[in-house]
């Protein structure tokens, strides 16, 4: 009697990474010489989380289910795809940036009339925060906002410290019993910066 192998998890990474090697030897033979030295001049762990990004934003766009085939169902080995329905809160965000609620780095900067070094500056500094959205990062149409204290809602943005971005857009859009019920946006509209200020820093002691 044939014992049958049982598949170790090194087996599928193997196989995976093979077909990298062949997918990037194709790329790298269709890369201008230039662009090819820029990339190799990454560094490897860098260039690494560069392409899992790259792979979970083609995931995002379908929804893709990827697990191990079943082989006593008959499925050839290695892995297959699943096309999946877009979640909701991928939905959702999506919309944000249909609404013009989220905008791009270039639309932010062209708005606020300021220089990428600026713009770069004041991102570093966590004045302005900005969420991702697959591999692309947007920015709140609020920095915009013509009725709000531009330094005061930066003054907020930095106090919300290491918060995630996702996090951050969540304090200031909510409602908060701390503020009456109103959303930090909304209290900053009326002038109450000291509140929201507090609310804030206990935000980000969570």
């Amino acid at each position: 009697m044939i014992q049958r192998r049982t598949a170790r998890p090194e087996d599928a990474a193997d196989e995976v990474l093979e077909e990298l090697q062949r997918v990037s030897g194709a790329l790298g033979a269709a890369l201008a010489p230039a662009l090819a030295a820029k990339i190799l001049a990454i560094p490897d762990e860098l260039l690494g989380q560069v392409v899992k990004v790259c792979i979970v934003e083609v995931a995002l766009q379908e929804r893709l289910e990827i697990r191990n085939a079943d082989p006593d169902r008959g499925a050839s080995s290695g892995l297959r795809i699943t096309l999946m329905p877009l979640g909701a809160q991928g939905r959702d965000r999506r919309r944000l940036i249909e609404t013009g609620a989220l905008i791009n780095e270039e639309a932010l900067r062209t708005g606020l009339n300021i220089s990428k070094t600026a713009f770069v500056r004041a991102v570093n500094a966590g004045r302005i925060f900005g969420v991702g959205i697959g591999v692309t990062t947007y920015f709140p149409h609020f920095y915009l906002c013509g009725n709000i204290d531009s330094k005061a809602l930066a003054k907020v943005s930095k106090l919300l410290g290491s918060v995630a971005g996702w996090s951050k857009w969540q304090f200031f859009t909510t409602r908060s019993t701390f503020l009456g019920d109103a959303t930090p946006l909304q209290d900053l509209i009326e002038g109450r910066i000291a509140e929201v200020a507090r609310s804030a820093c206990g935000f980000a002691e969570r």
